[in-house]
């Protein structure tokens, strides 16, 4: 059985590569300064090509800021800390609303997170007066007062005219 490329022809002899044919194409050659590209490097072993950015040492602005990011998230986690480490009364969610509030108008979070976390914060809030009823039946008034004693620093005595401000 003969190749039907060959068709009884005799086989072309070795031609050797050459050296034009072999260099890669300009973008995925290096750079001539890679120092001036960014250094990121994405799955499947490709760099941006983007130029560095020139208030950081290695990356775009890009790049950069997703950085930046990762290396905030345990400072932001430890910003949106509660007052009392719990989510019971309405002044540990404010707290952290608003601390939330701080941190996207800084652009520290992004968007996205900030809606989802909104809405778990709006979530939380629904849930307040059953944490704040189940609270007082298993330990009685008087744990919820220490509680709230224990976020606001004081052991205030109730005022005789506790109503609501008018």
């Amino acid at each position: 059985m003969t190749d039907r490329t060959n068709r009884g022809r005799r086989p072309r002899a070795a031609v050797p590569p050459s050296p034009i044919l072999e260099t890669a194409p300009p973008e995925l050659q290096p750079s001539a300064a890679p120092d001036l590209v960014c250094a990121f490097e994405y799955a499947g072993h490709r760099r941006c090509r983007m130029p560095r950015w020139e208030h950081h040492s290695a990356f775009c602005l890009l790049h950069a800021r997703e950085e930046e990011q990762l290396l905030n998230s345990e400072e932001v986690g430890r910003e949106l800390a509660t007052l009392t480490g719990g989510f019971k009364t309405a002044s540990d969610v404010n707290h952290v609303l608003g601390k939330l509030f701080t941190l996207r108008a800084q652009n520290r979070i992004g968007r996205r997170d900030a809606v989802v976390l909104t809405y778990m914060v709006q979530l939380l809030l629904q849930t307040l007066p059953t944490v704040r009823r189940e609270t007082i039946d298993a330990s009685g008034h008087d744990e919820w007062k220490a509680l709230l004693n224990q976020m606001f620093g004081s052991k205030s005595k109730s005022a005789p005219n506790s109503g609501p401000a008018r």
